[in-house]
């Protein structure tokens, strides 16, 4: 399991959906939350979303900028130590301001296929991380934008 996950009780789903804070959001790459919305409906398999904003790592998102590739078919198999490893995509449909750059990543496990959007300003001075398990991205989003 990979370090700095998300932890959550698939039991608080037998009663409905769970929502999450900022409490519950574990961000990878900000190295601080102003705030974080999502929802958690994990039962046996995962099955969550969440969007956290606040300062982003300024050597990770300045790295990404210098080595992303572009996507091509499908986003990569996500790397946490290599930017190069993720793939810069358009931002529009994520529900992200038309300037910030985006970059995505997926991780698929036994039983669960985790997906990144970190999305940052061009001065790498703000930042936003959504991250789904089991969950498209874009429906993610458009569900945190209403």
């Amino acid at each position: 399991m990979l370090a700095g996950w998300l932890l959550l009780s698939g039991c608080d789903s037998l009663f409905g959906p769970k929502a999450l804070g900022k409490a519950e959001c574990r961000p990878r790459k900000l190295t601080h939350v102003d705030a974080c919305q999502g929802e958690d409906t994990t039962f046996q398999e995962c099955h969550f979303y969440f969007r956290a904003s606040g300062v982003p790592d300024r050597a990770w998102c300045e790295a990404l900028a210098a080595s992303a590739m572009t996507s091509a078919g499908g986003p990569p198999v996500c790397d946490f130590s290599k930017p190069a490893a993720w793939a810069k995509v358009s931002c529009t449909g994520y529900q992200v301001a038309k300037d910030w750059n985006c970059y995505e990543c997926k991780a698929d496990e036994l039983e669960s296929s985790r997906a990144y959007l970190y999305a940052y300003d061009p001065q790498c001075s703000r930042g936003s991380e959504l991250v789904t398990c089991n969950y498209a991205l874009q429906k993610a989003a458009a569900r945190l934008a209403k």
